[in-house]
């Protein structure tokens, strides 16, 4: 089984990032995070071959649209409670297997308000195609 960092050292790839990007979510498994919504900070990684990314013109149309990174997180994210950030980061690394032209993934969610004396904890996966 090839590794998403084997992969990204290849040089076969172009790697997609969404770095930081902060939303509010109903989410964790303590009573005292039940019914409300809390900032958690996702960082995302794609990579795509390039044969699927090489610039033939500059047009959006050619390339892997980041964009899709940040719809994955979004399309991942439920109205209802979450308990667990291993569950989101499933969903997500899901949501952006299903393009052909992934080939790995690597998410990382963080909650910022769980620990007064910590900026975040969080969890990250790696998956590639075949996992």
């Amino acid at each position: 089984m090839t590794t998403f960092n084997e992969l990204e050292a290849s040089g076969k790839f172009r790697k997609y990032f969404l770095k930081d990007y902060r939303v509010q979510i109903p989410i964790g498994v303590y009573e005292h995070e039940k019914g409300r919504s809390q900032t958690v900070i996702f960082n995302a990684s794609v990579l795509v071959d390039l044969e699927n990314t090489s610039v033939i013109e500059d047009c959006i149309t050619n390339v892997y649209d980041y964009e899709a990174i940040a719809e994955a997180i979004r399309h991942s994210l439920s109205n209802e409670h979450i308990c667990l950030q291993e569950t989101l980061v499933d969903r997500i690394a899901s949501n952006l297997l299903e393009d052909e032209r992934v080939k790995a993934v690597h998410i990382r969610s963080e909650k910022t308000e769980a620990y007064k004396d910590a900026f975040s904890v969080g969890v990250e996966i790696w998956r590639t195609k075949n996992d």
